[in-house]
Parts: structure tokens; C-alpha cells; sequence
């Protein structure tokens, strides 16, 4: 009797956990990363009289956590890439303003200030024709100022977003290294406070995935590690988080206009800083970072190159003239205020050295054609013809390889795609030449591997300014 009695109550406190394991599944219906449970109810041993078994009734043997990390994974992934071309698509559209019904704001100030100078030439003598060269070069500057302003305000919104994201990967590495502890002293008798803890690791681990696609491996023995997809980049390595940082890239730092930000982490052992910025395939930080070197930058470049090339070209052009008061022709733009021998130079037209290089190498970057002896006259450099036709809108990685034939490797520094040097080997007399370009070392000395980032005219927007303002000046005539 007092056998039946035990069972039936052994059955009630059964009965009373599986109510409560329910209530508990109906209570967090909408909490956010809760995984489902069901009480697990396993049977008693029998006991046996001489051949006859006995049943004692059944026990509770654990609270089990609906999951399935297969699963798990699959959300978290497909939660990383939706955030990835979600931050894409919106900084997209951000930089599509710029380009009212597909044309720049820039795009039309060119086509009106090709027009006008078409209108003076029909009809050299016309004042008001002069005027209106002059007040569409003054727009265009204008437009070439609002365009730079734009395209820097989202290059800074950009930068500030992955500092965002950088700390907020930090304090999430944090929190799942905290509840890893928090799990590591739980009993195994506490089943519910541990599928609790679990759940938490779930949902610090999908907020993960939004800003960087990152993948735990539990080894069983309180210890985790996080890593950066594939790769073997740690953000969580024995249990111990590894701090990223957001800092401007490895070319030029501190002299660079426009300063991007990059992903950085300190090396475990090594202490080395290693930038990180381009291994990540999923969530917000590679999307900002695909935006930005995908698009941004080219956008950047494209603008910048189209706008020099004008500025330039309009230079060498107007230089043949002459104006009304029978002088030739000055210059209608100048860089930073720098016209005559330092118009090109004011642009950025430079190869930024990588912090790591052994050598003490500085390059020098002109257009090709346009490095002439300082001791012609003005108008002899002009006529030099530097071949702008060549010249294409990239940012270069250029890298010493004593393997290849010139003594360098060039690439194109967003793509990865090789660029072949078409001749020299990088000396003062024999400077390298590719795509309109000239770089040669101007002092100090070089070492295998030394890189180099080399860029043109990227920064042309920021640097225009008209420098004619009487129309009589204009020379309209040879």
C-alpha cells in the first residue's frame, strides 16, 4: 500500500514539473531567442518477486532543449548576409541620390560647360558667349565642391558605422565569454537555468552574425572559441575575447586625405596588428566594406579622374590662345591654388608607403608626358602632351618583386586584377610607366616586398578652383 502510495505521489510531482516546463513554454511564446522544452520521463527499474516484475512507477530525468544546431546555423548565416546587403542597399541608395535620374549633378555641369565654349566658338567676338564660359566654369566648381562634400559626409558615415559595428562585436565577444562562465558553474541538476544560459549564447550569437558572420565551436570543457567565418581569425580564443579596433589602413597613416577606417586585431602570441577588413563575407561590417572599396571608392576615383582630366585638358587648351588684350592664354583652373609647373602635383598624386616596409623608399607620381625638364618654358611643358587618354580611375598596390621583369608587381588595389608595367625599372631615368603614369623612386632605397599605395587625382573635387573671372582674359583665338 505504501508503494502505491509513493508512485501515485511520485506521479503527481511528475505531472506538477511537466505543467510548469509547459507554462514556461506558453509564458515565452514571443521572447526573443527562447528555445522550446519538454520534460524528459523515463521508466523506473522494476523490482522483481521470485520470477514476477514489479513496476515502480516513472522519474524525471532532465528538462530537454528543443534545438537543433544544424539549424541554428543556417539562421544565423542567412541572418548575416541579409544584414550584409541590407547595409549595402542602403548606403546604396544614399549614393544614387547623387544621381538624379541617372546623371551627376557634375555630369551636367561638364555638358554645360562643353556647351558654352561650343556657343563662343560659333561666335568667338560674343561678350555675353565669354560671360557664360566663365559663370558655367564657376558652377562647375560649385558642383564639383557640393559633389566632394556629399561623397565625404557618406565616407564619414561609413567610417563611423564600422567603429559602431567594431564596438559592438567587442561587447558582444564579451558577453558570450560571461555566459560561458556563467555556464561553466552551473550544475548539471539545474537543466532549466542551463538551457537558459544556452538560449542567451543563441541570441548573442544571431546579434553576432548581424555584424560580422562568425562561427563558436564549444570543446565541452567550459571552454569556447569564436572565429571570423572560415578563417582563423579569433574573436574568442580560450575563453578570452580579442578586441577589434576600427584605425585608418596601413598605407600612409596620418598623412592620407580622407582617412577610411579599417578592421583591426591585435594577434594572440604575437602581439602583431593584422587588418582584417576584407574577410569577412557576411553581416554589416562586410557590407560597409564592400560598399565602400566596391562602390564608394570607385565612385570616388571615376569622379576625381573625369574632373582632372577636364580641369587639365581645358589648361592645355586654353594655354594655345590668345585673349583679347593679345596675351596667351593662363590657366582657367588650378589645384589647391597651384597652377603653372605644380598643377599636377597639387593633386593627390602620390604612393603612399605600407607602415611595415624595411626599406626607406619615396616614390614619385606623375602623369606620363607631364614629368618635363623644369627648365623649359611654361608653354614647352605644356606642349609636352601628357597622355591623359591612358589614365584610369584605380587606386594601385604597387609591391617590389625582384621575380618579375621590372622589379615590381602591380595590381589593381579594389580588385586584386595584375596591371602590367609597361616598361622601366622604377630608377629616376627609367621611372616606371603604366596607364598614363610615371612612378620612380625620387630618394632613399628600397627592399624586397616593400609595398606602395599609389593613387591620382582621387582627391581633384576637393582641389578645384577657377582662376579666370574677367571674360576679356578668355582666349578665344589662336
Amino acid at each position: 500500500m505504501s508503494d502505491l502510495l509513493l508512485q501515485s505521489a511520485n506521479s503527481m510531482n511528475i505531472y506538477r514539473r511537466a505543467l510548469d516546463v509547459t507554462g514556461n513554454n506558453i509564458t515565452n511564446v514571443n521572447t526573443e531567442g527562447y528555445s522550446r522544452t519538454r520534460l524528459t520521463v523515463v521508466e523506473n527499474p522494476p523490482t522483481f518477486t521470485g520470477k514476477n516484475a514489479v513496476g515502480l512507477g516513472a522519474r524525471s530525468t532532465d528538462v530537454y532543449r528543443g534545438y537543433h544546431n544544424f539549424v541554428s546555423e543556417q539562421l544565423q548565416k542567412a541572418g548575416s548576409y541579409f544584414s550584409k546587403y541590407s547595409a549595402i542597399d542602403t548606403l546604396s541608395s544614399q549614393l544614387n541620390q547623387l544621381f538624379p535620374d541617372g546623371k551627376s549633378l557634375l555630369e551636367t555641369g561638364f555638358d554645360q560647360y562643353f556647351s558654352t565654349w561650343q556657343t563662343l566658338a560659333n561666335d568667338p567676338m560674343n561678350t555675353s558667349a565669354k560671360a557664360a564660359v566663365l559663370n558655367t566654369q564657376s558652377v562647375l566648381q560649385d558642383r564639383m565642391n557640393i559633389t566632394n562634400q556629399s561623397l565625404q559626409s557618406l565616407q564619414q558615415e561609413v567610417n563611423k558605422k564600422i567603429s559602431n559595428a567594431v564596438d559592438k562585436i567587442n561587447s558582444l565577444a564579451k558577453q558570450l565569454v560571461d555566459n560561458n562562465n556563467k555556464l561553466s558553474k552551473t550544475g548539471k541538476e539545474d537543466s532549466q537555468a542551463k538551457n537558459n544560459l544556452l538560449d542567451t549564447r543563441d541570441q548573442l550569437m544571431k546579434e553576432m552574425n548581424q555584424l560580422v558572420d562568425a562561427k563558436l565551436f564549444d570543446h565541452g570543457n567550459d571552454q569556447i572559441d569564436l572565429y571570423i567565418n572560415d578563417t582563423k581569425i579569433s574573436l574568442i580564443t580560450d575563453n578570452r575575447a580579442i578586441e577589434l579596433q576600427a584605425l585608418p589602413n596601413e598605407y600612409g597613416k596620418g598623412l592620407q586625405k580622407n582617412t577610411q577606417l579599417d578592421v583591426w586585431i591585435q594577434q594572440p602570441g604575437t602581439g602583431e596588428m593584422r587588418n582584417i577588413s576584407g574577410l569577412a563575407t557576411g553581416g554589416e561590417l562586410a557590407g560597409l566594406v564592400s560598399f565602400r572599396d566596391g562602390l564608394l571608392n570607385r565612385v570616388q576615383d571615376e569622379l576625381g579622374l573625369a574632373s582632372s582630366g577636364v580641369m587639365i585638358a581645358s589648361n592645355i587648351l586654353h594655354r594655345q590662345g590668345v585673349d583679347s588684350f593679345g596675351n596667351s592664354g593662363g590657366d582657367l583652373f588650378s589645384s589647391n591654388g597651384q597652377s603653372d609647373a605644380n598643377f599636377y602635383t597639387a593633386f593627390e598624386q602620390v604612393a603612399y608607403a605600407h607602415d611595415q616596409n624595411k626599406g626607406s623608399a619615396v616614390l614619385s607620381v606623375n602623369i606620363y608626358g607631364a614629368n618635363f625638364n623644369p627648365n623649359y618654358s611654361y608653354d614647352a611643358r605644356y606642349q609636352a602632351n601628357p597622355d591623359l587618354s591612358a589614365l584610369q580611375a584605380r587606386t594601385y598596390l604597387l609591391e617590389r618583386d625582384l621575380t618579375q621583369p621590372s622589379g615590381f608587381r602591380l595590381s589593381d588595389k579594389r580588385t586584386g586584377e595584375n596591371i602590367k608595367i609597361q616598361s622601366g625599372d622604377g630608377s629616376t631615368n627609367h621611372p616606371l610607366q603604366f596607364e598614363g603614369l610615371e612612378v620612380a623612386v625620387s630618394s632613399g632605397s628600397l627592399r624586397d616586398t616593400d609595398k606602395f599605395e599609389v593613387r591620382f587625382g582621387s582627391d581633384a573635387l576637393q582641389q578645384t578652383k577657377v582662376m579666370i573671372t574677367d571674360p576679356q582674359k578668355i582666349a578665344y583665338r589662336s
